[in-house]
């Protein structure tokens, strides 16, 4: 079972609590592992992880983007990238997502 790194901790902190609608909750903070990740998002019906540890950056406009977490819904169709920036002082903010 794969440990779950501190930034991706972090960024599903930051995911949890700025955007209350995307169904995901303070339970993934908790989370040791991507199967139990995995678990919580399908019992709450929503998504899926998928290459959870995958992290590349990506210099565009000035700033650094990380991809660090790519979804899918549950019709396996629609992929979504969790995209966030690292500022200047190493700090992960979740900007959105991109489909």
């Amino acid at each position: 079972m794969e440990r779950i790194s501190a930034q991706i901790k972090e960024v599903l902190l930051q995911l949890s609590n700025k955007n209350k609608d995307f169904f995901i909750t303070q339970q993934l903070c908790s989370a040791k592992t991507y199967e139990e990740i995995q678990m919580i998002l399908q019992w709450q019906g929503t998504l899926t992880p998928h290459h959870t540890s995958n992290i590349h950056l990506d210099e565009k406009d000035g700033h650094t983007w990380i991809d660090v977490c790519y979804l899918w819904f549950n019709d396996e169709e629609s992929s979504v990238i969790l995209q966030c920036e690292l500022t200047k002082e190493g700090q992960l903010y979740v900007i959105g997502l991109e489909a």
